[in-house]
């Protein structure tokens, strides 16, 4: 919900939850300190980015 709150704010977010089309294409939305992001997804239960990338990506390729 951070993330949501963030990025409908125009904020960076903290746990890379939010996905959408970037200038590069589908991405994640900006993240604040992207080197803490690994610590921070820990502490809260979340998964490595990467695997839920991985994730999101497959899914926005599903999509018709």
């Amino acid at each position: 919900m951070e993330d949501r709150v963030r990025v409908n704010a125009g904020r960076a977010q903290r746990y890379g939850t939010r996905y959408g089309m970037t200038s590069s294409g589908f991405g994640s939305r900006p993240i604040e300190d992207p080197d803490g992001l690994h610590d921070r997804r820990a502490q809260v239960g979340l998964p490595p980015v990467a695997e839920d990338e991985a994730e999101m990506r497959r899914r926005f390729d599903e999509e018709p």
